[in-house]
C-alpha cells in the first residue's frame, strides 16, 4: 500500500531488505538522499540509531504501535488524508526506484530505474508466464529484491491472488500450497534444496500447482528434474538483476523448457556474448563459445547514483550492459550461465568455472548444496574449495567427494578441499554471498582424512569398511586422498586405492583391473599427489590373482587370449608418479604381479607371495 501510494505521488522509492543491518540502512538513506522512511514496528533496526543518523522529514509506521522518534503510523495517515487527492502525472522515463544491489560483491550500489522500466518488467514478467488473475501465487521472496518485486508487481497487473510469507520455511510453504491451492510457487534454489529435503512433502498435495520459477543464482540440474517429479510441473528458470528492474531471461509458459538454461532473452531485450579477450566483440551462438553475458534495450538502469565510473563500467558506449555473468547461447537462443566473471578460477594456468564443478557434487546422493569459492595459493594463483552442506542424516566423507569429482571432472577442475558446512552465507533475498566463503575455509577433519606417517605400516591403515559380501553390481576399487607426512608436518598429498572385491579375496577380472587402472591414472595426473598407495580391503589378503571362477567359466584358453592382464600390468606401468605397494596377507599370482611392479613394496609381517 505504502509503495504503490507512494509511486503515485512521484516519489522516488528505495526498496530497502528489512535483514539489513542499521549502519546499511543508514548508508542507503544518506547515499540517496531520502526524506522519509516507511518501515515496520517490529523492524529489527534501531530507529534511534537511524534518525539520529540521517535527516529525515517523517518515519512512518506500516502497524499501529507506541509512536516513537517522532514517527506516526500509516493508519493515522490515512484517516486524516485528502479525499480528494488525485495521482501526479507522471513522466514514462523518470525516476521510480533506486534499486541497491545485494551487496554480495561488495559496497551495494544504486540503480536508478524508470517508471518505464518497471512497468514493462511487470508486464514482460506476466505475459511470458501466463500469468491471469485466476492465480494463486505463494512468494516468501522479500517485496524489496528485484525478483520478490517484480513477481508482485507482475500479480496486481493480471488481478491474481498472492500469498506472501514475511520468511522462508518449509513447512509453511507447503502447507500454504496445499490450503490455498496455489498454482504458482516463485523461489531461489535455495528454498527448492530445502523444500525437496522436507520428510512431509510426500504428504503435501500439490496437484494445484502448475509452474515453478527460479532465479537468483544457478540451479543444479538434477534439483530441477527433482522438483519437477516432486511437484509435478515444469520449473521455468529466470535471470535477471537489480540493474534490469527484474527478470529479463526465462522460458515461455506453454513451450518446452531446455533443463539447466535461463531461457530466452525477453524482447525488446537484445543479448550478446562478448569474448573475454575481445572487448566489444561479439561470439557466435554455438552453444559452447563462452564470455561474458550483455543485454540491450528498455529494461536496462538508467545508472548507478552517484557512480558515474561505475556506469561507465557497466554499460558501454553501444548502450550494452555489461552483466559480469559468464555464458553461451545455442543457435536458438537459449541461454547457459556458466558463473561470475569475477568468480573464475585460474589454477596454474587452467580457467575453472565453479559451476561446473558444483554441478558435479550435486549429483552425490550424500549432497543438498555445494558452493564452490576459491582462495590463494602461492604455488598456482588460486585453489577451487567446495563448501558442502549434507542432507540430514547422511555421511560422506571429504575424500570420498574428492574422488567423486575427479571421476566426472578433469584432474585440474576437481576442487582441492571440501569445507562440511551447516549452511552457506547468504543475502536477504537468498543469494550466495561467495565472497565471504574463504573465510570458512579450513583442514578438513580429522576424521574425514587418512593420515601416513612414517613407520607405520601401510597394511594396518584405518579403513571405514571391513570384509563383506557384495551385491552383484559393486565397485571393485575404494579410491581416497589421504594425508602425506614429512616428520611431523603435512607433506602433500597421497592416492589411496583400495581393493575391495567380494569377500575381500580381490580376485581380479577384466573389470577389476580397469577400476584399477583408472582410479590409479586419475592420481596420477594429480597436481597435488605426492605418491599413491595401493592395498586391499583386508589385511589378510592383498589379492589372490585371477578370479578363476571367472576362468572356468569362459575357458582358461579364452579368458587368457583376452590379454586383460597384461594390457592392464602395461597401463599401471604408464603411471609417472611412485606406486607403493601396501601388502597385509597372501599376494598370489595376479595380486603378487601388481605388488611387484610397485616402486615400493610395505609387507606386512603377515605377507605371503606366490
Amino acid at each position: 500500500m505504502a509503495y504503490y501510494g507512494a509511486a503515485m505521488t512521484g516519489s522516488v522509492i528505495v526498496p530497502i531488505d528489512a535483514m539489513s543491518t542499521a549502519e546499511e540502512v543508514i548508508y542507503m538513506l544518506q547515499e540517496s538522499g531520502a526524506t522519509v522512511l516507511v518501515t515496520g514496528t517490529d523492524d529489527r533496526v534501531g530507529l534511534s540509531a537511524v534518525r539520529d543518523s540521517v535527516s529525515l522529514d517523517h518515519i512512518i509506521l506500516t502497524a499501529d504501535a507506541t509512536v516513537a522518534n517522532d514517527a506516526v503510523t500509516l493508519a493515522s495517515l490515512i484517516e486524516s488524508g485528502d479525499p480528494n487527492f488525485k495521482p501526479t502525472p507522471i513522466d514514462r522515463d523518470a525516476l521510480s526506484t533506486i534499486g541497491y544491489t545485494s551487496g554480495s560483491t561488495g559496497r551495494p550500489k544504486g540503480a536508478m530505474l524508470s517508471h518505464w522500466t518497471v512497468i514493462l518488467s511487470a508486464r514482460l514478467t506476466a505475459e511470458v508466464h501466463g500469468r491471469t488473475e485466476e492465480d494463486v501465487f505463494i512468494s516468501s521472496l522479500p517485496c524489496t529484491h528485484v525478483y520478490g518485486n517484480a513477481i508482485i508487481h507482475a500479480c496486481f497487473m493480471v488481478g491474481g491472488r498472492l500469498l506472501m510469507l514475511r520468511r522462508f520455511d518449509s513447512d509453511q510453504v507447503l502447507d500454504a500450497i496445499e490450503r490455498e491451492h496455489a498454482t504458482m510457487f516463485e523461489g531461489v534454489p535455495t528454498m527448492y534444496f530445502n523444500l525437496l529435503a522436507h520428510p512431509r512433502l510426500p504428504e503435501i498435495d500439490t496437484s494445484s500447482l502448475t509452474r515453478m520459477t527460479v532465479g537468483g543464482q544457478s540451479i543444479p540440474l538434477d534439483t530441477i528434474q527433482a522438483a519437477e517429479r516432486a511437484f509435478g510441473c515444469p520449473m521455468l528458470e529466470l535471470w535477471g538483476m537489480t540493474e534490469l528492474g527484474g527478470p529479463s531471461t526465462t522460458h515461455r509458459v506453454g513451450e518446452p523448457t531446455v533443463p539447466g538454461s535461463i531461457g530466452k532473452v525477453l524482447a525488446p531485450m537484445e543479448a550478446k556474448i562478448e569474448p573475454l579477450d575481445e572487448p566489444g566483440g561479439s561470439a557466435p551462438w554455438d552453444g559452447k563459445t563462452k564470455g561474458e553475458l550483455c543485454v540491450r534495450g528498455p529494461l536496462v538502469m538508467q545508472g548507478y547514483l552517484n557512480n558515474p565510473e561505475a556506469t561507465a563500467e557497466t554499460i558501454d558506449e553501444d548502450s550494452w550492459l555489461h552483466t559480469g555473468d559468464l555464458a553461451t547461447i545455442t543457435p536458438e537462443g537459449h541461454i547457459f550461465i556458466a558463473g561470475r566473471k569475477k568468480e573464475v578460477i585460474l589454477t596454474a594456468g587452467y580457467t575453472i568455472f565453479p559451476p561446473e564443478i558444483e554441478a558435479v557434487l550435486a549429483k552425490h546422493p550424500a549432497v543438498q548444496l555445494v558452493v564452490v569459492g576459491k582462495v590463494p595459493d602461492e604455488a598456482r594463483g588460486e585453489l577451487a574449495v567446495a563448501y558442502v552442506v549434507r542432507k540430514p542424516g547422511e555421511e560422506v566423507l571429504a575424500g570420498e567427494l574428492e574422488v567423486f569429482a575427479r571421476r566426472h571432472l578433469a584432474p585440474y577442475k576437481a576442487p582441492r578441499q571440501i569445507v562440511f558446512v551447516d549452511d552457506v552465507p547468504k543475502t536477504g533475498s537468498g543469494k550466495i554471498k561467495r565472497h565471504e566463503l574463504a573465510a570458512m575455509a579450513k583442514p578438513a577433519e580429522s576424521h574425514n582424512a587418512y593420515t601416513l606417517r612414517p613407520g607405520r605400516p601401510p597394511s594396518l591403515l584405518p579403513l571405514p569398511y571391513g570384509p563383506q559380501d557384495q551385491p552383484a553390481d559393486f565397485v571393485y576399487v575404494r579410491t581416497d586422498i589421504v594425508d602425506g607426512w614429512d616428520g611431523d608436518r603435512p607433506s602433500g598429498k597421497v592416492g589411496l586405492v583400495t581393493m575391495a572385491g567380494p569377500k575381500g579375496i580381490n580376485a581380479l577380472n577384466e573389470t577389476f583391473i580397469s577400476e584399477i587402472v583408472t582410479a590409479l591414472h586419475s592420481f596420477d595426473q594429480d597436481l597435488d599427489i605426492r605418491c599413491m598407495v595401493i592395498t586391499g580391503i583386508t589385511t589378510d589378503v592383498f589379492s589372490v590373482g585371477a578370479d578363476i571362477a571367472e576362468m572356468v567359466e569362459r575357458g582358461m584358453a579364452e579368458a587368457y587370449d583376452s590379454d586383460f592382464f597384461s594390457t592392464g600390468w602395461a597401463k599401471i606401468a604408464e603411471c609417472r608418479k611412485p606406486l607403493i605397494a601396501a601388502v597385509g596377507g597372501l599376494a598370489l599370482g595376479g595380486g603378487c604381479e601388481i605388488a611387484l611392479m610397485c616402486d615400493i613394496v610395505a609387507a606386512a609381517d603377515n605377507a605371503e607371495f606366490g
